[in-house]
């Protein structure tokens, strides 16, 4: 784990809204219905196949 320390208010309130910004416009798998969660592990996983099959034919 890292971790950052700093008196600086406007890097504490710049880092802040940066993290509730993402926050806000993330998905969270965990409350989404079970059809988007496959969907998007689905994706996950031909995107790996994909890249481990490119791999294989540069050697």
């Amino acid at each position: 784990m890292n971790i950052i320390t700093t008196a600086d208010e406007r890097f504490n309130n710049y880092i802040y809204e940066r993290t509730m910004n993402t926050i806000q416009k993330s998905t969270q798998i965990s409350k989404v219905g079970e059809k988007a969660r496959r969907r998007f592990f689905n994706s996950l996983h031909e995107k790996i196949e994909r890249r481990k099959a490119s791999l294989r034919k540069a050697v």
